[in-house]
């Protein structure tokens, strides 16, 4: 007769199958399974596991980051060409949600190297104005003073990743205290 019921048995045998049950359970379970033909057919019945997927191919994963970053590129490129061309309509408010979006997404798609597409946005917005001012038949020094649409661009990119980083900065932290 064996020291443990059929029920704690059968709790039991899938921690012992697995290999997580201390060494008492994995004895008692033993002991059991000799002397009941019932749980003997149950444990028999289990399937074995089968191992997790270890490793994708690495052309696989390269393949899909590849894929990933051209499309997020895309997105916050054609983002910022948008802001950019909405700087002198109605919607030009609307700025102030895509170029933080964009520097957030940059950071979280590129890393550190995210942190150019303030000054890539800066300097793009600034040679649009500029060269739309001078096309109106401006002046050159009118062209210059588009200047202060540029900075606000790239800080507001700059606000957006630095967002974007201690939102990442937080979750990673959080799931280190659980």
């Amino acid at each position: 007769m064996s020291r443990i019921g059929c029920g704690a048995c059968r709790d039991l045998l899938p921690l012992v199958e697995d290999g997580v049950a201390s060494e008492e359970s994995r004895l008692l379970v033993e002991e059991h399974l000799q002397s009941c033909e019932s749980c003997r057919r149950e444990a028999g019945k289990a399937a074995p596991m089968e191992e997790p997927v270890k490793n994708l191919p690495d052309s696989a994963l390269h393949r899909l980051r590849r894929w990933l970053l051209l499309w997020g590129g895309l997105l916050v490129f054609a983002g910022c060409v948008c802001g950019i061309l909405l700087t002198y309509s109605a919607g030009m408010f609307y700025n102030f949600l895509l170029m933080p979006a964009a520097g957030a997404v940059s950071l979280l798609l590129f890393g550190k190297k995210g942190l150019l597409a303030a000054p890539a946005v800066g300097l793009a917005a600034f040679l649009w104005m500029g060269s739309r001012t001078l096309a109106e038949g401006g002046k050159l020094s009118e062209f210059a003073a588009n200047w202060p649409y540029a900075v606000i661009y790239a800080l507001l990119c700059l606000l957006g990743a630095a967002v974007a980083a201690l939102l990442r900065f937080a979750f990673r932290k959080e799931g280190r205290n659980e």
